[in-house]
C-alpha cells in the first residue's frame, strides 16, 4: 500500500486500516524505511525550524532563535522518537503475555509505528509555537489509534484492551518522558542565542 494510501486509511478510517495491516506480511525494514523514516522528518524539520529559524517567544526579549539550538532540538526529537517508538513496542510486546495473548515483537512494532502516524504529521504544526496545540491534538489521536489497534494486531480480548492499553500508555509515558528530557538537558546545554 503506498504511504499516501495507509496515512488516509488511519485517519479516516482507521478500524478497517488495522483490519487490512493486521493480514499482512510486510517487513519490517520496508515499514520504517519507506512509512515510519520519512513521516519522521516532519517534525524533526519542524523542530528545526522553530527554534533554528523562526525561534520562540521570551518575556522581555522578544524571539529567541539559534542555528545549534534548532540542530539539537532536531535530534533530541529524532533521537526520542526512535527511542520512544522502540521503548513502545518492547513494553506491549513484553506486556501482551499477561493479557491471555502471544508475543509478536514484529506485530507489535507496527502497531506502534502506525498509531504514531498523526503525531508525525502533527509535527508540521512544531515550526511555530503558536501551532504546536494543533500537533498536540494529533498526537492525542494516535492514542485513539493505538487503542483500537490492540485487537487485531495483538489479538487483545475485548475485555482487556481498555486495561492493557492504560498500563501499557502509562509505563510508555514515564519512559518517553525521562528519554526526552534528558536528552533536551544534554543537547541544549551551553547554547548561544540570537535576539
Amino acid at each position: 500500500m503506498e504511504i499516501t494510501e495507509r496515512i488516509k486509511a488511519l485517519l479516516f478510517n482507521p478500524k478497517v486500516a488495522w483490519d487490512e495491516i493486521s493480514q499482512e506480511n510486510i517487513p519490517i525494514s520496508k515499514i520504517l524505511w519507506s512509512y515510519f523514516f520519512p513521516l519522521l522528518l516532519i517534525p524533526v524539520v519542524a523542530t528545526f525550524v522553530s527554534y533554528g529559524i523562526i525561534g520562540y517567544r521570551v518575556a522581555f526579549f522578544g524571539s529567541v532563535h539559534s542555528y545549534e539550538l534548532g540542530i539539537r532540538s532536531a535530534i533530541a526529537m529524532l533521537v526520542s522518537t526512535i527511542a520512544g517508538t522502540l521503548f513502545s513496542t518492547i513494553i506491549i510486546d513484553v506486556l501482551v503475555p499477561s493479557f491471555g495473548s502471544e508475543k509478536n515483537f514484529s506485530k507489535a512494532l507496527q502497531l506502534v509505528i502506525y498509531s504514531y502516524t498523526p503525531s508525525l504529521i502533527g509535527g508540521i504544526f512544531y515550526f511555530y509555537y503558536a501551532t504546536s496545540l494543533l500537533g498536540i491534538i494529533l498526537r492525542l489521536y494516535g492514542l485513539y489509534l493505538l487503542f483500537l489497534g490492540l485487537k487485531p494486531m495483538m489479538k487483545i480480548s475485548d475485555d482487556k484492551q481498555a486495561s492493557f492499553f492504560i498500563i501499557s500508555l502509562v509505563v510508555t509515558i514515564v519512559i518517553f518522558s525521562v528519554i526526552s528530557f534528558g536528552l533536551n538537558e544534554v543537547l541544549t546545554s551551553n547554547i548561544s542565542y540570537n535576539i
